[in-house]
């Protein structure tokens, strides 16, 4: 897997929502944005759309607007659902991409960012 797979980037965004939840910490989304990961915008939007469509995360609102789409956040209640949590721990794809993280030294730098180590992904 690339740094910038589909499923890499969506371990790192679940990784780092689970954390907030168990530290009792409100989600930054500045700190998991498309810059800080490395994609283009309209590649994390689809990723964080899909992320809500299949409830694992919560308090993101997707509109389609004027051939895009747009993501409002609740600041208050953005986090990562039961759902996402067993996702992010059982899946195979999640254990690749945790194989994956580790391997690439170029994540290192945007995991410190969001308060996470290598162990904790």
């Amino acid at each position: 897997m690339a740094k910038n797979d589909y499923n890499v980037i969506v371990c790192i965004i679940l990784a780092y929502m689970y954390k907030c939840l168990k530290d009792g910490k409100p989600v930054d989304v500045e700190l998991m944005n498309p810059k800080m990961l490395g994609i283009p915008d309209n590649y994390w939007g689809y990723i964080v759309r899909h992320l809500a469509e299949s409830n694992y995360i919560e308090g993101g609102a997707c509109e389609y607007y004027k051939g895009g789409y747009t993501i409002r956040f609740d600041d208050d209640y953005f986090n990562i659902t039961p759902e996402g949590i067993e996702y992010l721990q059982e899946n195979d794809y999640m254990k690749k991409a945790k194989e994956t993280i580790k391997e690439l030294a170029s994540l290192t730098a945007t995991l410190v960012k969001m308060g996470l180590a290598i162990a904790n992904i």
